[in-house]
């Protein structure tokens, strides 16, 4: 660290201050950058490893504290399912940057979702992570909230509208979740799209397949049919359909859905408790209990959710939202194609704007 650099930012005002840490902290998030300038000018922070919840649910979190004394701001940081392990660099140097940046981030891990499981129990894991971090020494309670990643975002507007802690939630940033479960089950079931008035074919990744179908298989009660449905839906093996029970019927039914639309209006056949669960996991069904402040965030290229889900989200919450940025170079949510800033210097600076926009507001 360059103690004159040091001196230099702490100096500034803090407009110019924050504009200048948003620069620097950009090269944090490009992974092959060999440089990372906001290490220069700022302190190590600290790094603990903390558990909340009940003992069998084995929810952990890594929590990176700025090496100045408090009030500072919170973020939980929801990585989404089967997100990156705590301890993986790309994680590390996330955390490290904000807690550079003067923000307390704590990083959860849930072992539902490390196994590619999405069910409403996690909406408490990430309640219970806001209260776990508003609860820190140092941590201002009236500026914290989360950032939300892919299937993170829905599950953190989820939690921000739980009402243990709406209105508490200060902020959440949104990038690339989806806004209705059930449509976005029908549009991976279908591999298809509604743009507009358009429907377009779209190939998810094999790992929204296997968070999907894990979704779906989880309905089916006797684990005998759930293999046989399973196998079914891999090609493996002929089913009778007859033989099996009212929900596998539909579920099977559904995944073999030509479209979204018909994949939508099967998904409708199937029973109230399924249904309802869906809808307990959908944002839109909770969109008017929500209190803080929205920063959405998507790329147009999203193999894991389509991007079509954030446009639907920020058409119904437009007059709650600050700041709205779409992208075209991400991988999902990943920003290796911003390692060549010439070819993508129009990209880096809607990215710089945005993340401005949060932070200016936040610090």
């Amino acid at each position: 660290m360059s103690v004159a650099a040091l001196v230099a930012l702490s100096s500034l005002t803090p407009e110019a201050s924050t504009a200048s840490k948003t620069a620097l902290f950009m090269a944090n998030l490009i992974p092959a950058s060999p440089i990372r300038p906001l290490n220069w000018v700022t302190n190590s922070p600290e790094r603990l490893h903390l558990a909340f919840g009940e003992p069998g649910d084995g929810w952990k979190a890594d929590l990176y504290v700025p090496a100045h004394e408090g009030p500072y701001p919170g973020m939980i940081i929801a990585l989404g399912a089967a997100p990156a392990a705590l301890d993986d660099s790309r994680v590390r140097r996330l955390g490290d940057g904000l807690a550079r940046m003067g923000i307390a981030s704590l990083i959860p891990s849930s072992p539902a979702l490390a196994s590619k499981r999405v069910t409403p129990r996690e909406v408490d894991f990430l309640v219970e992570a806001f209260q776990s971090l508003v609860a820190q020494p140092g941590v201002d309670p009236n500026r914290v909230g989360y950032v939300g990643i892919c299937v993170g975002s829905s599950l953190s507007f989820l939690a921000a509208a739980d009402k243990r802690i709406a209105s508490q939630v200060d902020f959440l940033s949104w990038f690339g979740g989806y806004y209705k479960a059930d449509r976005f089950v029908a549009a991976v079931v279908s591999e298809t799209v509604v743009d507009g008035d358009t429907m377009l074919a779209w190939e998810p990744n094999h790992l929204t397949k296997e968070v999907v179908r894990g979704l779906l298989l989880d309905f089916i009660d006797d684990p005998i049919e759930r293999h046989t449905v399973a196998r079914a839906i891999e090609g493996d093996a002929d089913v009778d359909s007859s033989s099996l029970t009212a929900t596998s019927q539909v579920i099977l039914s559904l995944t073999r859905s030509p479209d979204v639309v018909v994949a939508g209006e099967r998904a409708r056949d199937l029973p109230l408790p399924v249904l309802a669960t869906l809808r307990s996991l959908s944002p839109e069904s909770v969109k008017s209990q929500v209190q803080a402040r929205l920063y959405v965030m998507a790329d147009r290229g999203d193999n894991l959710i389509p991007y079509q889900e954030t446009r639907s989200f920020v058409e119904d919450l437009d007059n709650r939202i600050r700041r709205y940025s779409e992208f075209d170079v991400f991988t999902h949510v990943d920003l290796d194609q911003l390692s060549s800033p010439i070819r993508t210097a129009p990209q880096l600076a809607r990215l710089y704007t945005h993340l401005h926009s949060l932070f200016y507001d936040l610090l």
